[in-house]
């Protein structure tokens, strides 16, 4: 698991006086996840806005990206029970789409998430995750 140490935080200001919040929802059902991820988030100066444990939950959360301001969404795989291809991130992805939204994704399973910005195997998450959730929430506020 994630291993909590000093890094730098994300500061990439709108303007000299405005520090730009940097939004992020979860959609992982693991418990140990959840407090990792929300650790690291944490160190980087962002802030988890919404975590969901079930596909229902997910789907019904890709409607409120933009009155959310999400930034970055985090799929870890399936939700609940295991499926093949990680079908669940899929459907989430699918939905994100069809919202025509643009927000930044990371597939975080133990196998590959087609379709995201970023894909961290959850194997290699405590060397990767950090830096890659820098990247795609530094990228979010440029484009």
């Amino acid at each position: 698991m994630y291993q909590t140490r000093k890094c730098p935080t994300m500061h990439t200001e709108a303007t000299s006086q405005t520090k730009v919040e940097r939004r992020v929802l979860l959609a992982e059902d693991n418990k140990d996840w959840q407090k990792t991820i929300a650790g690291i988030l944490k160190d980087v100066g962002a802030t988890l806005v919404l975590t969901v444990e079930t596909l229902e939950e997910a789907l019904a959360a890709t409607v409120l990206m933009k009155k959310l301001q999400i930034d970055l969404v985090i799929l870890g795989g399936n939700l609940g029970e295991y499926k093949d291809e990680n079908s669940d991130s899929a459907a989430i992805l699918a939905a994100l789409a069809a919202q025509e939204s643009s927000v930044k994704t990371i597939g975080l399973s133990a196998d590959k998430t087609p379709g995201v910005d970023r894909d961290v195997q959850k194997w290699r998450a405590n060397t990767l995750l950090e830096s890659t959730i820098i990247e795609l929430l530094s990228d979010s506020k440029e484009s």
